[in-house]
C-alpha cells in the first residue's frame, strides 16, 4: 500500500496528464476562459457599478423582501401581496 507521498506524487502525475491533455482541447479552453472572465466580473463589480447594493436607497429600499417570496403562499411565511420592483 502506497505511503502518503507516492500518493500525492501519483496525483500530481495524474493531474499533470489532465492538463496537458486538456490543453489541446479548444472547448475547453474557451470554457476555462470564460470562466475567468466571469470571475474577474464577480470580483471587480464594486469597481465596475457604481451603486452599492446595501447602502443605496435609490436602487433598494433597505429591507426589502426578494421577489419570490411574492409567490410563496403566506402560511409557508411567504408576502402574497409584495410589490414588484
Amino acid at each position: 500500500m502506497p505511503g502518503a507521498k507516492e500518493k500525492v506524487a501519483m496525483s500530481l502525475v495524474k493531474l499533470e496528464r489532465f492538463l496537458s491533455i486538456f490543453a489541446h482541447n479548444r472547448r475547453g479552453m474557451i470554457g476555462l476562459l470564460i470562466i475567468f472572465a466571469f470571475a474577474v466580473m464577480a470580483l471587480g463589480a464594486p469597481l465596475l457599478t457604481p451603486y452599492d447594493p446595501v447602502g443605496d436607497k435609490f436602487i433598494t429600499g433597505s429591507y426589502s423582501a426578494p421577489l419570490w417570496l411574492k409567490y410563496v403562499p403566506a402560511a409557508l411565511g411567504g408576502m402574497p401581496g409584495a410589490a414588484e420592483n
